[in-house]
């Protein structure tokens, strides 16, 4: 089983959040019970909210799962839809506002193995890396173990998108 997360569901000063709420839940518990364990089942719901991608090959399936509390839910999808990879740049990135209402984006560039179908119109992501090599590696290597082609983003064009960019 090949298992990668993603990331978290909730934006990290929300996690931060939930991490502060659990603590707090924990040194309430000493006063108040009640309170502390409801703060406790509260928090850990927004740090322990996580995405990722599963692939499965012995069952020859794959999935896209939301967990929370450790509980992985998402639908299982057959690997062999999914006869490509590729690497994607992407970028993730946030934006600060200050008090005086002035704002700060902070932009990262980050690649992507991704399995692609047969038109390229539907993509999974596998796993996030900071540098384009690291990707390509990875891409590599998962290709050869899951028995997928290596291939460039390419997108088939249907006829209606190709008559409506000529009409322009």
């Amino acid at each position: 089983m090949i298992q990668h997360r993603l990331g978290f569901s909730f934006a990290v000063p929300i996690v931060i959040v939930g991490v502060v709420i659990t603590l707090a839940g924990i040194l309430a518990a000493i006063e108040s019970p009640i309170l502390g364990i409801v703060l406790v089942l509260v928090g850990p719901f927004f740090w322990s909210g996580l995405y990722g991608t599963q692939i499965d090959k012995s069952n020859n399936r794959f999935r896209e799962y939301g967990s929370m509390y450790g509980v992985k839910s998402g639908q299982w999808k057959p690997l062999d839809k999914m006869p490509y990879l590729t690497v994607l740049k992407g970028k993730s990135g946030m934006t600060v506002y200050s008090r005086s209402n002035r704002s700060t984006s902070i932009i990262d560039d980050r690649y992507e193995v991704c399995l692609l179908n047969q038109s390229h119109r539907t993509r999974t992501t596998v796993k996030k890396f900071e540098t384009k090599q690291e990707a390509m590696n990875y891409c590599t290597t998962l290709a050869d173990d899951l028995n997928k082609e290596v291939v460039m983003y390419n997108p088939a064009v249907s006829e209606k998108t190709r008559s409506r960019r000529m009409s322009k």
